[in-house]
């Protein structure tokens, strides 16, 4: 019997460094899941998306978590986590049923910004539509 994942308290969530595929999953599950519920609560929930994405992507912890280490696949697993979130968020965009202006993500040095927005019905990253 296969288990499902059960993610972390959303106001609990794992140390993004401890274990990054828990983190963004849990994050997926807790946060990102919410972000297009109402037009009225997209700004809070994204600060609270944004908020976990600092912890993760600060200067002051890539400079000591990853350069330090040193080690290529653990930069890959918090690359990966952290696509693993934009990804979600993309997704969640894409099903939202409501327009909404540009927003961005700062997604700091793992990977850069992400901005996207619906207009017309239409999904758009980084200024450019998505199906």
């Amino acid at each position: 019997m296969a288990r499902h994942f059960v993610p972390d308290d959303r106001h609990q969530i794992t140390d993004p460094y401890a274990d990054p595929n828990r983190w963004a999953l849990s994050v997926n599950k807790g946060r990102v899941a919410d972000l297009f519920l109402t037009s009225g609560g997209l700004d809070g929930h994204l600060r609270q998306v944004q908020q976990e994405i600092s912890r993760m992507v600060s200067d002051k912890n890539v400079a000591s978590k990853m350069e330090g280490e040193g080690n290529q696949d653990t930069v890959i697993a918090y690359i990966t986590a952290v696509e693993m979130v934009k990804s979600a968020i993309v997704s969640a965009a894409k099903a939202c049923t409501f327009d909404f202006a540009k927003r961005g993500l700062d997604f700091g040095r793992l990977t850069g910004p992400m901005y996207i927005e619906r207009r017309g019905g239409r999904f758009y990253r980084d200024g450019k539509q998505e199906d």
